[in-house]
């Protein structure tokens, strides 16, 4: 029998989860838009309690599509005291950190509170708030420790075995789970809540619930590492129907973003182009049929920054540039999206592994402890680096192959030989590299995740060489889009070397 799982620390950027480890919240802004023309302020007057250190810091996540974190530290004074004063216009979370320690507040403008805590090793306790906005701020944290410590864990092994019917059924009752506490504490608390607030939650919880919905066959696929599948029934999606896609007061929650972009994978799922799939173009074209407004702006600005082919290339998507800086899409979106134009993140793709002459890109490889490697590491001796997906080709037939070359080359020369994953899950590759003892193997593991920044999205489409020989300056002499059998592969070195 399943567990219901509700479990999800607040989140923008400050905390680090996976994907499916349970219900995550993820409180990224807004869902009440402008309340004046002039700034509001919100006051916040707090005491620490054995701080850990002199400083305490609030961040506020952008509060307008496109906009920038904002983060401002002040040094407790006499007491252990401090004040914020905070102007804006928008209901939105933020979090005050000290220490290590992390504390999500929400705030609504003109509406003030007061916070006081017990600096703990990376935890606060006796949290207490204060002030006008003080109940919401209760309820805030009173919901977030109800899905972190009263809920029960979902059991890896029952996801493993569910079927699209059982993971259903368990998203549903963690929707209700969730929903339900937001009615028993309205009603035993008492006191009035910001509506502000109770939309915003609301909105979270069927956003995060949608999204998980949306993903799990990909995440059932993942688990497996592409062993088993799951392709839920028409049915299974009935969900959709009662939840409003294009929904502009909630455009800046995290959740409802995060569902934007697998609602948009669901549609694009089985296109009856491969291009439509994975090139920007296609996929910008179809925007429209599924999103309007704020949604249609965000959805184009994530396809641009998800494709990088058009930094790369001068005339690719110009067009599509050109339409939507005339568009009536937010000035700061328009702004984000010149200055990726203009200053274009350094990027890869799959196919820089294919230039015979061209130095062997380290930087982009990781060892299991997440350290990059050096330069370094691929000079001083040849290198011959083997890539694959592990969730289409066995790991040991390769191992074992690359373990036979290498006891035919010892000497002749000595190579560094490398076993390349591209996977894009570094955290599932880690687990597999733990259970299967690579760090016992004579060959050198690394992972490469093709989505990590450096690299550009054309690696969807598997364009990179089998294997490839770089000498003992770390340059490309070599390069295979095949595997050639251990004695061939030997010549093959001998002769390049």
């Amino acid at each position: 029998m399943f567990v219901i799982v509700i479990s999800s620390p607040f989140y923008f950027d400050l905390y680090k989860l996976p994907l499916m480890r349970g219900f995550r919240l993820s409180f990224i802004l807004l869902l009440c838009l402008s309340f004046s023309a002039l700034p509001a302020q919100v006051d916040l007057v707090g005491k620490v309690i054995e701080p850990k250190d002199s400083i305490v810091t609030i961040i506020v996540p952008p509060t307008s599509l496109g906009g920038e974190t904002r983060k401002l530290s002040k040094r407790l004074s006499d007491g252990n005291t401090f004040r914020f004063s905070i102007q804006t216009n928008t209901a939105t979370p933020a979090v005050i950190a000290h220490a290590g320690i992390r504390i999500p507040v929400f705030m609504l403008p003109d509406q003030s509170f007061t916070l006081e805590f017990t600096a703990g090793k990376g935890k606060a306790t006796g949290i207490r708030f204060g002030g006008p906005s003080g109940d919401d701020n209760t309820l805030l944290h009173r919901y977030l420790q109800f899905l972190e410590t009263e809920t029960p864990r979902l059991d890896s092994s029952q996801l493993a075995r569910s079927t699209a019917k059982e993971y259903r059924t368990l998203m549903d009752r963690n929707q209700a789970a969730r929903e339900g506490f937001l009615t028993t504490y309205i009603q035993s608390a008492k006191v009035e809540i910001a509506p502000q607030l109770l939309q915003w939650l609301r909105n979270d919880i069927a956003y995060t619930y949608g999204t998980q919905l949306l993903r799990y066959p990909s995440v059932f696929e993942d688990f497996h590492q592409g062993a088993k599948t799951r392709t839920p029934p028409a049915s299974y999606y009935s969900f959709l129907s009662s939840i409003r896609i294009n929904n502009p007061e909630a455009i800046l929650l995290d959740s409802y973003q995060r569902f934007l972009e697998s609602f948009f994978i669901y549609k694009m799922e089985r296109p009856m182009r491969w291009e439509m799939r994975t090139g920007g173009r296609g996929q910008y074209a179809q925007l429209n049929r599924y999103f309007l407004g704020l949604q249609l702006f965000y959805m184009q600005y994530l396809v641009f920054e998800r494709t990088l082919d058009w930094l790369i290339d001068a005339d690719y998507m110009a067009e599509e540039f050109q339409s939507f800086m005339a568009s009536k899409a937010p000035d700061l979106l328009k702004q984000k999206l010149r200055r990726l134009r203009e200053n274009p993140p350094r990027v890869y793709s799959m196919n820089s592994f294919s230039i015979k002459g061209s130095p062997l890109l380290s930087e982009v490889f990781q060892f299991q402890n997440g350290d990059r490697a050096k330069a370094a590491f691929f000079k001083g001796r040849p290198s011959l680096l083997y890539f694959y997906d592990r969730r289409l080709a066995r790991g040991d037939f390769i191992i074992r192959y690359l373990k036979r070359l290498q006891g035919k080359v010892e000497g002749h020369p000595d190579m560094t030989i490398c076993l390349v994953d591209v996977n894009t899950n570094f955290n599932a590759w880690q687990k597999v590299y733990a259970r299967n003892g690579y760090k016992n193997d004579p060959i050198t593991h690394l992972s490469m995740n093709y989505f990590d920044e450096l690299f550009d999205q054309r690696l969807n489409q598997g364009r990179y060489p089998n294997l490839l020989v770089a000498d003992a300056n770390g340059i490309i002499i070599e390069t295979l889009d095949w595997k050639p059998p251990v004695k061939q592969m030997v010549e093959i070195i001998k002769r390049i070397l």
